[in-house]
């Protein structure tokens, strides 16, 4: 179905608002390095030497909207993005939409407590699954095991 020119108009205005933060993020970033002489934008972000409004484009998630450090952004969506293609949540139903917001929010709690990558973590939930598991359905297994 063809675009109205209500719609087309309102698209050429966002491609426009985008095209002009990237370029300004960019400029931001060139004059933070010809000052700095240092890495990458993302470094310098992390170091704090970035303009005001600076927001990364392409990121699912936001310093100012998730309370996420760049790095932690960075890894978030590459969380979801993996978590997308893997397993993607298909439609625009309510529950789609409410699935999509769960999925956010897991992974913004996991990077946030740093829950992602941590193999002590990840050990214990293994071993707290694994004994309920046991306690619940052999006992007389684990009565046999134990001294």
């Amino acid at each position: 179905m063809p675009m109205n020119q209500t719609q087309s108009a309102k698209l050429r205005a966002f491609i426009r608002q985008k095209r002009r933060a990237r370029r300004e993020q960019a400029r931001t970033a060139r004059r933070a390095v010809r000052d700095v002489k240092r890495g990458s934008s993302l470094e310098l972000a992390l170091r704090g030497v970035t303009h005001p409004s600076y927001e990364p484009i392409g990121f699912w998630f936001s310093p100012a909207r998730h309370g996420l450090s760049l790095e932690q952004c960075r890894l978030a969506t590459a969380l979801l993005r993996r978590r997308d293609r893997d397993n993607p949540i298909r439609g625009t139903s309510k529950q789609s939409q409410f699935r999509r917001a769960l999925r956010v929010a897991g992974i913004v709690s996991a990077v946030r407590n740093g829950r992602v990558g941590n193999a002590r973590w990840a050990r214990s939930m293994v071993a707290t699954k694994g004994g309920n598991a046991m306690r619940d359905h052999a006992l007389h297994h684990l009565r046999a095991v134990s001294p």
